[in-house]
């Protein structure tokens, strides 16, 4: 399991890789739910929860490790600091 975090102008991304068998082609990319929900029903819902909450331009995004090895989700969203108080 490998797990990232990078913040560039205003959005933190944070990844998550495995090592397992990857994602088919057709899952490939911004997540998109089936018009028909048949699995995957956690990756709806926190895709749909950080769309609701943050806005469109942020969500999930699949991919395959570029050694292909597994499969990565990155999860968008803004980034806010905040001061310790």
């Amino acid at each position: 399991l490998i797990v990232e975090a990078e913040e560039a102008d205003g959005t933190l991304e944070i990844r998550v890789c495995d090592n397992g068998a990857g994602f088919p082609a057709e899952m490939l990319g911004l997540y998109r739910p089936p018009e028909k929900q048949t699995g995957h029903l956690g990756l709806f819902n926190v895709d749909t929860i950080l769309r609701k909450h943050y806005g469109e331009q942020y969500g999930l995004r699949l991919s395959n490790r570029t050694d292909k090895t597994g499969a990565c989700i990155t999860a968008r969203l803004p980034a806010v600091r905040r001061d310790a108080e």
